[in-house]
Parts: structure tokens; C-alpha cells; sequence
């Protein structure tokens, strides 16, 4: 399984170079584009990334203007990461590149494994 995990970070780190992106950079792209708004807590715990380490990549993404920070209107304590409009255009560009790559890596996985390894993955992330 470390294997087929590490030849499908390769893979689509390989898409997301060519776009100035990192693996974490694209996973807080892609947990925000199904959301309206994420607390950096939120995404830590989501993505299993320590804080010094988000408020660094939220900084890249808002560099970048592929997101952004706003005051959540429930609550003025706290800050929301969202995306931007930039950010998600570049979702959707990436989407099917990035599935391809992942596509290529797991068809080399025989089916009954590959369907035990993707039970075995879905495991790991609830």
C-alpha cells in the first residue's frame, strides 16, 4: 500500500508541478471547492496537516489569489479560508489531469486489489 501511495503522490504531484502547486496546496483547493468557507482548524483536522504548516500553504494560496481570507459572519472571532475565483478555475483545469494521473497508477492495481485497496484508503480518511 506505501507504495501505490507514494506512485500516486508522484503522479499527480507531476500535474500539480506544472502549476506552481504542492500536494497540500491542491488538497486545501479541493476540500475548499466543496465548501463555502473552511476555519483553518477545520482544515487541519480535515486534511491531517499541523498548523504552522496550513497557515504556510493558506499564505501561498492567498499569494497566489487562489483563496482567501474573510471574517466568518457568525462568528467575527474567526477567519474563513475560501476560495477564489482564480482557485477554482484552476480546480477544474486540474481535475481531470489529476485523475488521469491517478487513473494510470491504479490501473496497474489488479481489480480485486484495486477494490481492496480503495476499501483500505476510504478506511484511512473517515
Amino acid at each position: 500500500m506505501a507504495r501505490v501511495t507514494a506512485r500516486l503522490a508522484a503522479a499527480v504531484d507531476s500535474v500539480l508541478v506544472e502549476a506552481g502547486l504542492t500536494l497540500d496546496q491542491w488538497r486545501v483547493l479541493t476540500y475548499l471547492r466543496g465548501h463555502d468557507g473552511a476555519t483553518m482548524s477545520e482544515l487541519s483536522g480535515v486534511l491531517s496537516v499541523t498548523g504552522p504548516t496550513l497557515t504556510r500553504v493558506v499564505d501561498r494560496l492567498t499569494t497566489a489569489a487562489l483563496a482567501h481570507r474573510n471574517i466568518d459572519p457568525g462568528d467575527r472571532r474567526r477567519v474563513l479560508v475560501q476560495l477564489a475565483p482564480r482557485g477554482r478555475a484552476l480546480v477544474t483545469e486540474l481535475r481531470p489531469r489529476v485523475a488521469e494521473a491517478e487513473s494510470r497508477v491504479l490501473g496497474a492495481v489488479p481489480g480485486p486489489e484495486r477494490a481492496d485497496l480503495a476499501d483500505a484508503l476510504r478506511r484511512m480518511l473517515t
